[in-house]
């Protein structure tokens, strides 16, 4: 298991790594980003510090990132609430299918 999955596991209790998650977000390696997307997830409604963090991701080249930080912003919940504009740009203009449809389903968590 590694570090990243780890915190997640913990949840909102890995408050403390969203500093070192939220830098990990531009790495230059892509698992690396979306590991931290994943976990920042994972940690739920206490990681909404990186919401600004992960909206900056979608624009991200690797399909994989945009979908995962889609998929964070989701488990963030209704106090990602910033991040509903790129979402819905995400949803209706993503060339990629999978990613449309994780921004769809996060546009629908965070307006609960």
């Amino acid at each position: 298991m590694d570090a990243t999955a780890a915190l997640g596991d913990i949840g909102p209790e890995a408050k403390a790594a969203i500093p070192a998650l939220i830098k990990a977000l531009g790495d230059q390696d892509v698992h690396v980003r979306i590991l931290a997307a994943n976990t920042l997830g994972d940690i739920g409604s206490e990681a909404n510090e990186a919401v600004p963090a992960l909206i900056k991701a979608p624009g991200d080249p690797e399909v994989l990132v945009r979908r995962h930080t889609a998929g964070a912003l989701s488990r963030i919940g209704p106090e990602a609430k910033e991040a509903l504009p790129e979402l819905e740009r995400l949803a209706e203009k993503d060339p990629d299918q999978s990613v449309r449809q994780s921004a769809s389903e996060a546009l629908k968590k965070i307006r609960e």
